[in-house]
This record gives structure tokens, C-alpha cells and sequence, in this order.
């Protein structure tokens, strides 16, 4: 229902300057205190008055689907970051964990619908496995990109970027990139 939702309502959600650090305090909120329960370390790291064009409920649902995945798949005292910055042509966050990692040959896959990478240990952990897809549907519609970076055993970096007001279009992907 809710890809379903973000594909009807293209255009709909309005892009406007906004404070990031509040907006993404508030969605994160239940993946910190998931973290705080599984001993993870867990920091926001982004400047107070930050400001950038986002949707808010957009940005609420994408960090907040990377960083609960980051949590689910990072062991008991690991550590997750979720780091902001506003570049000349773009707002980029990132999500990193020292958790166990996704082999590379998934990683144009896995934000396919129900895709699993691990279909025991993702049964264990629950869930529809319809967040990366959700991710990647928001991304898309507004102009954004996702890229992964992950090694088996040392962790993953998620890289949200959204477009800056009047920013020249992004160079051609590098390998690593989620096709559009």
C-alpha cells in the first residue's frame, strides 16, 4: 500500500526549504531507542539550522527505513551513524553501520520488492521486506539517487542524495550506484 501511495502521488509532496536536524530527530527516534535496547551506539550527525529542500515525510521515510534496517543487521554493541551535509549540488546523508555487510552480488537486487538476501536470518528479524523498495520508489520520484558501499563482516554505508535547488544533473552513474 504504501509504494503504491508514493507512486500516486507524484508531484504531490511539496519540496521546500526545511530544518533537517528536527525532521530526521523525530524519524529516527524509534530506530535510536532500538539501538539504545540492543547496546548499538547510535549518532545524528548534522548541524543545528541545517537547512535544505525536502519534503519532510519523504525525508522521514527514507532515513528511517535505512537506519531501522542498520540496526536490524548490526550486532549487539555495534554502531550506527547517520551523517548530513549540504554540498553545492546536493543534500547527501548518509547511513553506516559496522554490521554484517551484503555481498556485493545483491546489491543491485536488493531493493527489489520481497527481495532477501538471507531468507533465514531476514525471517528471523520479521518484517515485509518492502523498506529498500519504498526507499528507492521515494528516490526516484524526487530526483534522488541511493548508492551502497558494503563488505561482507565490516558494514554498509547507505548514501541518500537529493538534488539542491538549480543543481546541474548528476554525472553518469559509477558501478556502485542503484540503477534508477
Amino acid at each position: 500500500l504504501t509504494l503504491s501511495r508514493i507512486e500516486a502521488r507524484r508531484g504531490e509532496l511539496p519540496i521546500v526549504p526545511q530544518q533537517l536536524r528536527p525532521i530526521l530527530a523525530e524519524a529516527l527516534a524509534s530506530a535510536a531507542d532500538l539501538a539504545h535496547e540492543r547496546g548499538q551506539s547510535f549518532e545524528l550527525r548534522c548541524k543545528r539550522g541545517l537547512m535544505a529542500p525536502v519534503n519532510p515525510e519523504a525525508l522521514s521515510t527514507i532515513v528511517s527505513n535505512l537506519v531501522m534496517n542498520a540496526c536490524h543487521y548490526t550486532p549487539e554493541g555495534g554502531a550506527i551513524t547517520v551523517s548530513v551535509a549540504l554540498l553545492e549540488s546536493e543534500v547527501r546523508i548518509d547511513v553506516v553501520d559496522d554490521g554484517i555487510g551484503i555481498d556485493p552480488a545483491h546489491h543491485q537486487r536488493i531493493f527489489e520488492r520481497f527481495y532477501r538476501v538471507d531468507t533465514a536470518r531476514s525471517r528471523q528479524l520479521g518484517g515485509t521486506v518492502l523498506g529498500l523498495a519504498i526507499v528507492k520508489h521515494i528516490m526516484n520520484r524526487d530526483g534522488g539517487r541511493l548508492d551502497i558501499a558494503s563488505v561482507l563482516g565490516k558494514g554498509s554505508t547507505f548514501t541518500a542524495r537529493f538534488p539542491a535547488p538549480d543543481a546541474a544533473p548528476n554525472p553518469s552513474p559509477n558501478p556502485s550506484q542503484i540503477p534508477r
